[in-house]
């Protein structure tokens, strides 16, 4: 549950009846208020626009309002209420953390398997071939680490939107921003306590020449929607090895930024070390960028049928349960002890809302799950959720 002072209380009450009392009519009639994703209930939800707008009650049901109206356009809340799971069991989460799809050392490598509705496979394929991006570990704090090879992207973006148009790519940074949220719901409950932000590094090595224009537009729409529509989930942000045309970069973008978001991002060369290890333990850190984790990221597949072959191993890799449920103790999803699990089976049964032009996505069958809201652990250990 979130730490709250006494004015974040009484605020987060008065916002709570505001959202219902002022609700507008879009709002009401898609039932968004009900919806376990982004629910006006849940504490973790509702304090990060109480806290974007600090304290102002009045701004913050504004920005929850537009907000809201935003994800029902979208239909954000698809990515997690789809998410093929398990999810939001501790021992779930020690199981894929062990024998999770390239999974090494108890470290999850590939959460978004799990935790959110997977892309259509072209897409899929079309970002192994120009993004690398991965979400592995934590940082000091227990937020969880997004790690991307921005520069190498940079070079490969050409490729991206000839393949994906600029609101398809959008479209797939939705899904990144909902898996963060998921992400934290997680480390919530690995860690005993509430966390709600992530702590990003882009490594900018490969970075060599003045962005394209429509680099530049979308990347400027990535900027809008995560401070306007996803506030208070950002911790720390690390670019590191910028070369000297970031510079020029950095001077356009910041002056788009939130004052409050702009400090918290690092803008570093290649002597970025020791900022990281500051805040990031060095077994966190890949061996690559200074650390001892020998988690690796990956690179861009831009061989024949590599980005295929990837997903294709990705998506059909089985994990076996070993001694889950039956009784014992902390018992969370999934049956007895042996069963193996994997991600179901693609099946043309409904659509899932896209930008227009975009193409259609398959929803998995999938169990009900439950969002959960707060986790209180007890001197004992044990967790109660409150979902």
């Amino acid at each position: 549950m979130p730490l709250l002072n006494a004015a974040e209380t009484s605020g987060l009450a008065e916002l709570r009846e505001i959202i219902h009392q002022q609700s507008s009519p879009t709002t009401t009639d898609c039932a968004v208020l009900d919806d376990p994703i982004h629910s006006s209930q849940s504490d973790r939800v509702l304090i990060r626009f109480l806290r974007a707008r600090k304290g102002n009650v009045e701004d913050a049901a504004v920005l929850w309002d537009e907000t809201m109206q935003w994800r029902v356009e979208q239909d954000a809340s698809q990515w997690r209420r789809n998410a093929p799971g398990p999810r939001h069991s501790k021992q779930m989460i020690e199981l894929f953390c062990r024998s999770g799809f390239e999974s090494l050392n108890n470290v999850e490598k590939h959460p978004y398997i799990r935790l959110v509705a997977p892309l259509p496979l072209e897409h899929e394929h079309s970002y192994r071939r120009s993004v690398v991006n991965e979400h592995f570990g934590h940082d000091h704090g227990g937020h969880p680490l997004y790690w991307e090879r921005t520069g190498i992207g940079a070079v490969y973006f050409p490729n991206l939107i000839k393949e994906l148009n600029a609101d398809q790519i959008i479209w797939g940074h939705i899904r990144q921003q909902e898996l963060a949220l998921a992400k934290c719901e997680e480390a919530s409950i690995k860690f005993n306590k509430y966390i709600g932000k992530q702590t990003i590094i882009m490594d900018m090595k490969g970075m060599s020449f003045w962005p394209r224009a429509g680099g530049v537009a979308v990347f400027k729409r990535i900027l809008m929607i995560d401070s306007k529509y996803y506030p208070e989930t950002l911790n720390k942000h690390f670019i590191i090895n910028a070369p000297w045309v970031f510079t020029g970069v950095w001077s356009m973008i910041r002056p788009w930024l939130d004052p409050v978001t702009a400090a918290k991002i690092s803008v570093m060369g290649k002597n970025y070390l020791p900022s990281l290890l500051e805040h990031i333990d060095a077994s966190q850190i890949p061996i690559e960028f200074g650390g001892t984790s020998e988690m690796t990221l990956s690179n861009a597949m831009t061989e024949d049928g590599q980005a295929e072959d990837f997903v294709a191993r990705m998506y059909t890799h089985q994990v076996e349960q070993e001694n889950v449920g039956g009784g014992g103790e902390g018992g969370g999803e999934g049956g007895g002890g042996g069963e193996m699990i994997s991600i179901p089976e693609e099946k043309d049964d409904s659509v899932a809302r896209c930008p227009s032009s975009s193409p259609r996505v398959y929803r998995p069958s999938i169990p009900d799950v439950v969002a959960i809201q707060d986790v209180v652990v007890d001197q004992d250990g044990h967790k109660t959720l409150t979902i």
